[in-house]
């Protein structure tokens, strides 16, 4: 088999459409290299592109999965597992307790509430919502939805690290 190049037209963190999709893109989008990935992963290259295979002849075993999205930090086939499943996976992304950090957040928020409305008006334009335009939808939703949980854990770590930096800073007086 002959590695071959990632589209450069799919974005790296896009919504897969299927668990192939988010594998393969997994696969041939990692900053490691497929052979070198096969070796770190313990199976041979052939395996390694089998993965990606949705014509595979063995079974694909989760087991498998697990040790390729820690190996590349790539996670858009958990993503894709807990979409298909009605959920919503967010990455927390490690939290600055300072007022900027907290503004960045919010203006997040904002931008994407935005561009999920946005979608969804452009989507009911013509009185019908296309499958395409539904997942569009759905994937616009998701990230308002994430940029709504990394604000609510904000919150909550800000509350916890506040008070303690406070209390830190005029020895314990608080």
């Amino acid at each position: 088999m002959t590695a071959r190049k990632a589209d450069p037209r799919i974005e790296r963190w896009a919504q897969p459409e299927t668990l192939y999709d988010a594998i393969d893109g997994t696969i041939y989008q990692a900053a490691i290299p497929p052979k070198q990935l096969a070796e770190l992963l313990h199976i041979s290259l052939g395996e390694l592109y089998d993965l990606a295979n949705p014509s595979r002849q063995r079974p694909l075993k989760a087991a498998q999965l697990v040790p390729l999205m820690r190996l590349t930090g790539d996670y858009r086939i958990l993503q894709y597992l807990a979409s298909a499943c009605g959920f919503l996976l967010v990455r927390m992304p490690p939290v600055e307790a300072t007022d900027r950090s907290c503004f960045t957040l919010a203006r997040d928020v904002m931008r994407e509430c935005a561009e999920a409305i946005d979608a969804f008006g452009l989507a009911l334009e013509d009185g019908r919502v296309s499958a395409g335009e539904a997942r569009r939808v759905a994937r616009e939703v998701d990230e308002a939805l994430a940029a709504l949980s990394r604000i609510k854990a904000t919150a909550e770590r800000y509350a916890v690290a506040v008070p303690l930096a406070m209390a830190h800073r005029d020895g314990g007086q608080r």
